[in-house]
Parts: C-alpha cells; sequence; structure tokens
C-alpha cells in the first residue's frame, strides 16, 4: 500500500482504564503513542474491537505530515471475523440513521433554482424488526399472514407536456441531429408499463430509505482542474530508458543529492503560496505560438518568430514533443515576478557541438527583458510539447540541465526513489487520470473529429475551443513509458504526489464516488441485504454474484396495464410541424463538481460556502463525507401558471421570447436559442428535436397488483400513490427542462391480508383445509371467483394515519431513533419539496452567468449554451489587477430548504 510501517498494538492500563498503545521500533529505537493521539486514527474495526487487556495485535500504519495518519490489522482475516461480528450486531440492533445538520444560506440573493438537486441517503443501519429492514422477502408461494396481497388502481394526469419517445422510429440529419416523435398506438398516446414502474420505484426507493437498484460506473477516481497556483508547485520530469525511474530535470536548480533537493524544491511560502527559491522557472520556454492570431481550423496559431530547428525540410523543422536536443538558453525576466531561461537555437540531438559558436538574441520585448550580467548557457534535454491549449500560451517547454564544460556541478538529471510513491501506484494513477481527461472531452473530440478538426486546431479561448493537450489524443500518453515526459507535484513535506501531463492540471480525487455511498444505499449483493424497493419491485445482483447463490429475486409488484384515457378537449398530443421543435441541450451528470454532488457529512448535509476546493472535493477519507443523495428534478411550479408559458409553436417561432406571469418574466428554457449567424447550431449533435409531446391533462389509467407486502411496504407505495394536492411525480425525457410532470391518484383499493385469503380460501371447503384432498379441492373456476376481503372500506381510510400508512410512518421515523416526526425527516420534506416544485415562483434552468453589470434578473439563456461560465466564476481567483472579486464558492443548497441560487457576473 506504499510506506506503512509495521507495529504492534497493545490493550494497555492507563489508571482506572484500560486503552490503546501502539508500539514500533524506528531505526533500532523503540517508538510508541498513546491512546488519545492514536484512537482517532484506528480503522472502524479497531476502533470497536472487544479486546481485554494484554491484547496485542500486529498492525500497519502510515505517517502523513510527521504525524500518524491510519492505523489498520495487518491480518485482514481477524478484520474480517470482527466486520462480520459487528455487521451482525448492528443488523439486530441497528444504528440509527443521520439527519443533515442546519445549513447556513450565503448572503447572496438567489435568482433561480437548478434544475437537479438530492433526496439525501443518509447513513444508518435498519434494525432486524423494522418493517423498512433489510431482509429476504417471503416469496410468492404462498399468502402469508401479515402481508397483503391483492389490486390497487391509479389515474395519472399530465400536468406539464411528457415526452415520451418512439426512438425506435427517429432520424439523424447530417449534423447528426437526432428528431423523433411521440410513441403511439392506434393515434393514441403511450406509455410504456416500464417508464411507469421506473418511476415508482425511484420514488419508493427514496421515501423507504432503501438501497438504490442500480448504482453502476462511479468506481473510478474523479478529476478535477487544480488551482493556477498549483502549477509552481510541480517539477519538470522525464520517466527513465529503464521505464520505472523518475527523472527530475530542474534546470540550472538541479539537485545533486538529497540535501540540494529540499533547497531547490518548491515551497509553501508565508502567504499561503507556492514559491520557487530563487524565482527562475525550471523549464525553459520555447517560443512557438501567435496569441493574438485568429482561430485557425487547421491546427494551432504558430508564432512567425517561433525557435525551430535551424536545418532540414520546412515540415521537419518543428520540434516534436519527446525530441532529444541540444540549446543556446538566455535568462529572461517578466518584471519584477519571475525569471526563466528562454530557447535562443535548437538542435536535434545530445551533441553540443551543433550549436552556434554563440548564442543569438531573439527576444522582442513584450514585458519581458535578458537579464544584465547573466551569461547564456547550453543546455541539453527534451521538448515538452503539450499544445496550444489556452487562451495566452505563447511558449512550450524543454526540460533540462545545463551541458557539461560549463561552471555547473550539476550535468544529469536527479533521481531519488524515496522521493515519490511506489512506480506501480504512480503509473496506475497516471492512467486513470488521463482516461478522466479523455472522459470529459470526449464529446466536444467527436464533434471535431466529425467536422475534419484536428484536435490541435486553436478555434479559439473559450473552453472546447483551444487546442486539446497532446495526451488527450496521442495514444503513448495513455501509460508512463520509457521517456514520458511529465510534470511532479511537490507536497509540503517535500514528497512528490503524484506525476501529470501538464502544469496546471486536472488532479485525481482521494477516492471514487462508490466509496462515498453509504454501505446501507449501495445495491444489495445477497438476497439477505434486500431493501424494501429490491423486494417490492425486484432485484438482480449487480455484481453477478457466486452460481451458488441466487442472484435475482422477482418484485412482488407488476404493473397490470397503463391506457390511455382521453383528453377535456380530444386533443391528447400536440405536434410540430417541419423539423419540430429543437429541445434546450441537457447537461451531463458532472459528479467532478463536488460542491453540489459531495456532502459535508454522512447525512446529506451541503458542504458550506466560500469553502477551499480541497475541503469540498473527494478529499481526505470517504467516510467523512457522503454523496448528497438521489438526483432529482423538482417540478417546475411557475410554468403550469404562466400563460403561453407551454406554447411550443410561439417558442418555435421566437425562441427568445419571454412570458410574464405575476409581473415575473420568464424565458422558456424547455427551447434552444438562435445562435446569430450560425443557423446549424439550432439542430445539432448537441440537442435533439421533437415532433410533438403529449398534452396537459392527458389522463391514463393504471392497475396494480401486489403480493405479500409487509405493512410497512404497502403504506409506503399507498403514502405514494395518494401525494397531497399539487404534488407530483416526474418522468419521461426532458425533466430538468420541465417536462413530464405527472398527477397520480388513486382510484380503487381492494388488498387483504393474508389470513384473509386463507380463511377465504379454506369457506370453499366442506371438511378442514388439514383434511382436504386432491378429489374435494375446489374447481379453478371456484378459485378465480374467490372474493377478496377488502383491506379498507374506502380509498379515503386506506391513507389514513392508522394501519400500513401508519406502520410505513412509524416505521421510517424509528429508522431516526423515533426522535423525528414524520413530516419532520429530511428525506420526506426534500421528496415533497421536489414532488411540489418552488413556491417563490423563481425561474428553474441551469446555472448561468450575466455578461452585464450590475447583474439584473432574468439573465436570458446563452445562445450556445455556456453554462461553465457561471461555474467558473463561482471559484474564480481574486484578480486586483482586473478588479475581479474572489468567486463566492456556493454550494447547491439543500432541497428541504432550497432558497435559490444567484446569477454571477462573467467578463466575455
Amino acid at each position: 500500500m506504499g510506506n506503512e510501517q509495521t507495529g504492534k498494538l497493545k490493550r494497555v492500563r492507563t489508571g482506572s482504564q484500560i486503552a490503546w498503545r501502539l508500539d514500533w521500533t524506528f531505526k533500532g529505537r523503540a517508538e510508541s503513542r498513546g491512546h488519545s493521539a492514536i484512537f482517532p486514527k484506528l480503522d472502524p474495526v479497531l476502533q470497536q474491537i472487544d479486546a481485554p487487556e494484554g491484547a496485542a495485535f500486529d498492525v500497519l500504519f502510515t505517517f502523513k505530515t510527521g504525524n500518524i495518519d491510519r492505523i489498520w490489522l495487518a491480518d485482514q482475516t481477524i478484520a474480517e471475523k470482527e466486520q462480520q461480528r459487528l455487521a451482525a450486531n448492528e443488523a439486530a440492533a441497528g444504528r440509527p440513521f443521520a439527519q443533515p445538520d442546519n445549513w447556513k444560506p450565503p448572503a447572496l440573493k438567489p435568482h433561480f433554482h437548478n434544475p437537479y438537486n438530492f433526496i439525501p441517503t443518509p447513513d444508518g443501519q435498519p434494525s432486524s424488526n423494522n418493517g423498512l429492514g433489510h431482509r429476504a422477502p417471503v416469496g410468492h408461494h404462498a399468502y402469508h399472514p401479515g402481508h397483503y396481497s391483492g389490486r390497487i388502481g391509479v389515474k395519472l394526469t399530465v400536468v406539464t407536456p411528457l415526452i415520451v419517445c418512439d426512438a425506435a422510429r427517429g432520424r439523424r440529419n447530417g449534423h447528426g441531429h437526432l428528431t423523433v416523435d411521440v410513441l403511439t398506438d392506434r393515434k393514441e398516446p403511450v406509455i410504456p408499463i416500464t417508464s411507469f414502474k421506473g418511476v415508482l420505484r425511484s420514488a419508493y426507493e427514496a421515501i423507504t430509505c432503501s438501497r438504490m437498484g442500480v448504482f453502476r460506473g462511479h468506481n473510478e477516481k474523479l478529476g478535477r482542474r487544480m488551482a493556477a497556483g498549483e502549477g509552481l508547485a510541480m517539477v519538470p520530469a522525464r520517466i527513465g530508458d529503464d521505464g520505472t525511474s523518475v527523472e527530475f530535470w530542474m534546470g540550472t536548480a538541479t539537485p545533486h543529492n538529497s540535501n540540494e533537493w529540499d533547497k531547490a524544491r518548491p515551497e509553501m511560502g508565508n502567504n499561503n503560496r507556492w514559491r520557487i527559491p530563487g524565482g527562475t522557472m525550471y523549464a525553459a520556454w520555447l517560443p512557438a505560438y501567435d496569441r493574438y492570431a485568429p482561430p485557425n481550423a487547421h491546427g494551432p496559431n504558430p508564432d512567425p518568430h517561433r525557435c525551430r530547428y535551424p536545418d532540414g525540410p520546412p515540415d521537419k523543422r518543428e520540434p516534436k514533443h519527446g525530441d532529444p536536443v541540444v540549446c543556446w538558453l538566455r535568462k529572461v525576466a517578466k518584471g519584477a515576478i519571475f525569471s526563466y531561461w528562454r530557447v535562443e537555437e535548437i538542435r536535434h540531438g545530445h551533441d553540443t557541438s551543433k550549436l552556434s559558436a554563440n548564442a543569438p538574441e531573439t527576444l522582442r520585448g513584450g514585458g519581458h527583458a535578458y537579464v544584465d550580467g547573466v551569461k547564456p548557457i547550453k543546455a541539453i534535454g527534451y521538448v515538452c510539447r503539450t499544445g496550444q491549449n489556452f487562451s495566452r500560451k505563447h511558449d512550450e517547454r524543454v526540460f533540462f540541465v545545463p551541458a557539461p564544460g560549463q561552471n555547473f556541478t550539476v550535468t544529469a538529471p536527479f533521481v531519488d526513489a524515496s522521493l515519490h510513491p511506489p512506480f506501480d501506484a504512480i503509473a496506475k494513477n497516471w492512467s486513470r487520470l488521463v482516461a478522466d481527461y479523455r472522459e470529459v472531452a470526449e464529446d466536444t473530440r467527436k464533434r471535431r473529429e466529425k467536422n475534419g478538426t484536428p484536435p490541435q486546431a486553436y478555434l479559439g479561448k473559450d473552453p472546447g475551443k483551444t487546442a486539446f493537450s497532446r495526451h488527450i489524443y496521442e495514444d503513448d500518453a495513455t501509460n508512463l513509458r520509457p521517456g514520458s515526459l511529465c510534470y511532479a507535484l511537490v507536497g509540503r513535506d517535500g514528497k512528490v504526489k503524484d506525476l501529470y501531463p501538464v502544469m496546471i492540471a486536472r488532479e485525481l480525487a482521494d477516492y471514487p464516488p462508490e466509496e462515498a455511498l453509504p454501505a446501507n444505499v449501495r445495491p444489495a449483493r445477497t438476497i439477505d441485504e434486500l431493501s424494501p424497493a429490491d423486494r417490492v419491485f425486484g432485484w438482480v445482483n449487480q455484481d453477478g454474484g457466486a452460481k451458488r447463490n441466487r442472484n435475482m429475486v422477482r418484485g412482488q409488484l407488476r404493473i397490470d396495464s397503463l391506457k390511455f384515457e382521453g383528453h377535456p378537449a380530444n386533443a391528447p398530443i400536440t405536434k410540430f410541424d417541419g423539423e419540430g421543435l429543437p429541445l434546450a441541450i441537457l447537461s451531463t451528470p458532472k459528479p467532478q463538481q463536488a460542491r453540489f454532488y459531495l456532502a459535508a457529512d454522512r447525512a446529506g448535509t451541503p458542504q458550506a460556502n466560500a469553502r477551499s476546493a480541497d475541503e469540498t472535493f473527494y478529499k481526505g477519507k470517504a467516510e467523512a463525507k457522503s454523496l448528497r443523495g438521489r438526483k432529482v428534478f423538482p417540478h417546475h411550479r411557475h410554468t403550469t401558471a404562466a400563460a403561453g408559458y407551454w406554447d411550443g409553436r410561439a417558442a418555435i417561432a421566437n425562441p427568445a421570447a419571454p412570458v410574464t406571469h405575476n409581473d415575473k418574466t420568464y424565458y422558456r428554457e424547455f427551447v434552444r436559442q438562435r445562435v446569430p449567424g450560425e443557423p446549424t447550431k439550432w439542430r445539432d449533435d448537441q440537442n435533439r428535436s421533437i415532433k410533438g409531446w403529449i398534452e396537459r391533462d392527458s389522463t391514463f389509467t393504471a392497475t396494480i397488483d401486489v403480493i405479500n407486502l409487509a405493512s410497512a411496504e404497502l403504506g409506503a407505495l399507498l403514502w405514494l400513490l395518494n401525494l397531497p394536492d399539487g404534488h407530483y411525480l416526474r418522468m419521461g425525457f426532458g425533466k430538468p427542462l420541465g417536462f413530464g410532470s405527472v398527477r397520480v391518484e388513486l382510484t380503487s383499493v381492494d388488498l387483504a391480508d393474508g389470513e384473509a385469503i386463507r380463511a377465504d380460501y379454506d369457506s370453499l371447503y366442506e371438511k378442514p383445509k388439514s383434511a382436504c384432498s386432491a378429489e374435494t379441492a375446489p374447481a379453478a373456476s371456484q378459485v378465480e371467483a374467490v372474493q377478496l376481503q377488502p383491506l379498507y372500506a374506502s380509498v379515503t381510510e386506506s391513507v389514513a394515519s392508522h394501519g400500513p400508512v401508519g406502520a410505513f410512518k412509524r416505521d421510517l421515523s424509528a429508522l431516526f431513533r423515533g426522535k423525528l416526526k414524520f413530516d419532520d425527516i429530511a428525506v420526506v420534506k426534500a421528496f415533497l419539496a421536489a414532488a411540489k416544485g418552488f413556491e417563490d415562483e423563481r425561474p428553474v434552468h441551469y446555472p448561468r452567468a450575466s455578461h452585464h453589470q450590475p447583474v439584473t434578473p432574468p439573465v436570458p439563456p446563452h445562445p450556445e449554451g455556456k453554462n461553465y461560465e457561471w461555474f467558473v466564476e463561482n471559484v474564480a481567483q481574486e484578480n486586483k489587477k482586473d478588479n475581479k472579486p474572489e468567486g463566492p464558492r456556493l454550494a447547491l443548497p439543500p432541497l428541504w430548504d432550497e432558497i435559490g441560487l444567484p446569477y454571477l457576473y462573467h467578463k466575455e
């Protein structure tokens, strides 16, 4: 696991108490730490292990910045047995579910609501006797006493237009734009049964604190962009020819030994900013690009005065990434800020005799000047060429050391394996980081490839338009190999933390999102771990499981039918002529936006505002934080009252035209805005068009059959199917844009307890059941004619506080040790808030920035969907030169107290 050490963890008496003590040997000297210093660092198993005085365990432990960071059992078989014991005790007694803490809102005035939020998935463990606990289902082989079976009728009413796509008949145009029509059968709209069942399951999982049925693709560490200041903590590095050593090429500061390393490496200054001792950049600057040139669809913008090889064919004179080179360098100062070595002449290979007798002078000003009194030097090194990957870039880099024969004691790179983690760990992180880069850039890369635009092309300064860094598209960059050029990030302790492909890089999290999901919410692995939603709706083991185990369970709920009933005006479908209605761009999930996706604790409390990037990212220990919860899309309440908002034909005719309601102005967030002068961008591969939608007030009916639902399981379903007036479930496509709010109401309940069903069957026999033979059994027609005794006389009684609904409420409250009333539980409050929508009637849309000061709401949608501008400004660093304040670093507010977010100013 890295640099772990071995030790002995002992139970010793300290006064009247039994406590832990850690003993180990370091360089022949006995060391120890007492209980208070080590207990917080013990793995949870060790913290809870039941050990008497004198007990001792072999352990492994690590240090971080001079302090013990973690202690765990060396023998994992002991740990596993103890985990099993603890799990068994916890399963019987349960562990209280966590309720989120109070959250302090920011001082900024909110203007809009984000289209998605989260219902908490609190950490906890249901007790074995709780109706919402984790256990195997009773099965379908018999009607069980205390479990209910029967039929439930429901009515669905469309409240905001519903998009159910006929995907099989969709078509794409030459720009990759998909157009789909409404799914119909005999000209009537259709809602697939599977769609409705999926909606019910998602909602049921949320309100019962069940496990997630599916949670795939979240087992890899995410990346995020480092703060720009972290670039000063980077040291140029190269993987040695042996394929495992790390060479440090630190220019004229290259050390000879570890003592010199400590003097030459980056260090954290008193102002909490990184600095390079002496102020001279480690790598030489290689003039390459004209940053003032217009966009170039064919490649980067080369500087006509760039430094190239002086001989050879014109197409072979550009220094390439990884080329071995010799150079003439001159020292240049950038005002009083820093200095660097500038490449004045470059030749391929490591033969310094190829260089001219004297160094040229090619500097052309621009705030840079040669340092007086410093002679030019010859250098050997390698070209590091990453591309024109940001707007102000004008130079590439040469990793170098002074050439022999000059007044320098070091003329070779520095190598010290003790400075960095094991190479295998570095290589693994590198591959994952490059994969993360490529995942983030995948959509933009595909669009460029489709347009025939090379990845090196510089199309503009905005994100996605600059050239791609080479590691995003070059095959040789996916893995570290002999000769790979990279940057080593140095930590405060002087050790190298990891290797990166560029100076201001993305960095990996300490753990993947999967590890931040509480164990009680992760998909079940065995039948005994099934939560209420698994038992009711069915379960399939995500991991496959062992062949000898049962790895799937048929659900105890089946939707028997779902049919269209009608529309008040006999117009259930609105059709759009021509190419249809172009929908606004839907953002892809971005869990790396940890201020929105990651909670501050295990209960789902949003992170505090104005926290640093490290504090809010997937850093530290996974068990200290958790994911915010289940992603939901709150109802767009304001759209149901604003006249003309859902006029699709008007939206096509004039997408930018607003509508008004109660003196408030709203934009039709569902339609894509036109990009002036670029008509093809209205319909491209970033969005899709629809030929129609299911109109509001259309009604459908469904019949739900259930078998052997426990009281609390049934109560949760009945509660969900009979929400208060003005509360809706969401289904179909385009929920972030406001589509698919549907009112679900109970119309009939015909349910009976298993004991009642058995009594009805027994009444068919003349003899007691135990004496019944095959000859005296009732005919099939008689069995079908059995009328089950209804559990309730009416729908109204079925949702009263007694009976199954009451059992559900009591058991849910019991998960929180009964300290909370049902309506005060954050899970319930969040669910109802999403179902009802926001009472302040602020617009609901993805975050976006204003290009005008002062910011005046509402801010219209950006024609090119530049939502990223808001996120850039949210974490912006203060720039006094441009009079730019620090970003507010806002987190997504809690759904149960959603106050909204402010528009932020972004200078174009």
